[in-house]
């Protein structure tokens, strides 16, 4: 019986930064009291962002521009946990949330770190339907262009150019991490 891999395993996501589901086990409702602050030079690269996306400046981000700005401070949600952080973070639902929601939304984030590495192995364990400990470069180009937020041909192909992986390569779990950046 094949192993059902519900990895989230997304195109863009997976090449840029693969960060784990990590809103699986918390839920977005109200901050924790036990969450450190944020440093100092955080807080201003949220301000920052928010500046930068709040184009129309009205001192609101819309959904698309959080998620932008989410993107930017180096996280990269699923569309499904995106989804649970705006409705956390707009708990008004207005299709707008200002600046001290979006701060009091990256306190929350940046409150539980990101282990790429797990995040890294069990994408690859998905993709290693065989349980060889190897998957395909072909096996690679067919999940990032088929699968979550697909790549193009093109794109996998700059991918692979950047990472020198050949197309006819054998990649284990350490090559797979490489490639990421983890």
């Amino acid at each position: 019986m094949s192993k059902r891999c519900h990895c989230g395993i997304r195109g863009e996501g997976l090449i840029r930064a693969f960060q784990p589901a990590q809103f699986d086990s918390v839920r977005f409702t109200t901050p924790q009291s036990s969450q450190a602050p944020l440093t100092k030079q955080q807080y201003a690269e949220i301000a920052e962002a928010f500046d930068f996306y709040d184009r129309d400046k009205d001192a609101k981000l819309s959904h698309e521009e959080l998620a932008r700005l989410i993107r930017s401070l180096g996280q990269a949600p699923t569309e499904a946990e995106l989804r649970q952080i705006i409705a956390a973070t707009d708990t008004k639902n207005v299709g707008k949330v200002d600046v001290n929601q979006v701060t009091a939304c990256m306190e929350r984030m940046y409150a539980h770190p990101i282990d790429k590495a797990a995040r890294a192995k069990h994408a690859f364990e998905c993709m290693d339907q065989n349980h060889t400990g190897s998957i395909t470069a072909a096996d690679l180009r067919h999940f990032l262009t088929t699968i979550g937020d697909k790549l193009t041909d093109d794109q996998v192909t700059r991918l692979f150019q950047e990472g020198q992986i050949a197309e006819d390569a054998v990649l284990n779990l350490e090559a797979f991490s490489t490639l990421l950046g983890v």
